[in-house]
């Protein structure tokens, strides 16, 4: 059984789902920027607006105006659920058969099989809910994570693919 406590800032948080984002979405939302970019370029060198070119600039348009706007929901949300936490933060335990979570809040228990995969970025960590698509994680900041938490929870997720 593993013990630690984090404390989220909002810098941190920021940060931590910006990269997020940016690993999931960036080459979709640069390839839909360019797409719209290109289109209306192209309209103004004709001088005219064929609807093909119309469909391309408007769908991508609205696509990289609903991934910035989304993620922008998703980081407001978590930034105003942080502010309802209590100075004591985020306690941790974790055991063979599952991972606890603590706060002002109340009590979280969830078996590893609820996991898919941990995550590492430069400043965090995060540990993936399933399904991955539902974008749904765990936030631990490195400066916060013990590194015997980071190989327990490694080789509970190897466990639980092995089943």
């Amino acid at each position: 059984m593993i013990e630690f406590e984090v404390r989220h800032t909002a810098d941190g948080l920021r940060r931590a789902y910006a990269q997020w984002w940016r690993d999931r979405f960036a080459r979709s939302y640069w390839i839909a920027f360019g797409l719209s970019v290109a289109a209306l370029v192209w309209m103004m060198t004709l001088r005219s607006a064929p609807w093909p070119l119309v469909v391309v600039a408007t769908a991508s348009i609205l696509y990289t105006a609903y991934v910035r706007t989304l993620r922008d929901a998703v980081i407001g949300r978590v930034l105003k659920q942080n502010e309802g936490l209590s100075e004591d933060g985020l306690k941790y335990t974790l055991t063979p058969e599952a991972i606890r979570e603590r706060s002002s809040m109340g009590d979280v228990e969830l078996r590893w099989s609820t996991f898919d995969a941990l995550h590492i970025q430069p400043d965090a960590a995060l540990l993936l809910r399933k399904p991955r698509e539902a974008n749904a994680f765990i936030v631990f900041p490195k400066n916060q994570f013990p590194a015997e938490a980071r190989l327990f929870i490694e080789e509970r997720l190897r466990a639980t693919v092995e089943l």
